[in-house]
């Protein structure tokens, strides 16, 4: 099965942060993409593990 992709925008919206910093991204090759011609997108499970690895689990007092 194909994987819905992205474009950066929606990356950024999902994410709730500006587009500039998804680029920033790629261009550091910190996240992976997918390049169709001169597109760029972003594999939505990308997006996902993104939000999972910076989850964290409240600390009871």
């Amino acid at each position: 099965m194909i994987e819905p992709l992205l474009t950066v925008k929606e990356a950024a919206t999902h994410l709730r942060i500006k587009p500039s910093t998804i680029r920033r991204w790629i261009f550091d090759r910190s996240i992976e993409v997918v390049h169709i011609g001169r597109a760029v997108r972003i594999p939505t499970r990308v997006v996902e593990e993104i939000i999972r690895d910076g989850t964290r689990k409240a600390i009871s007092l």
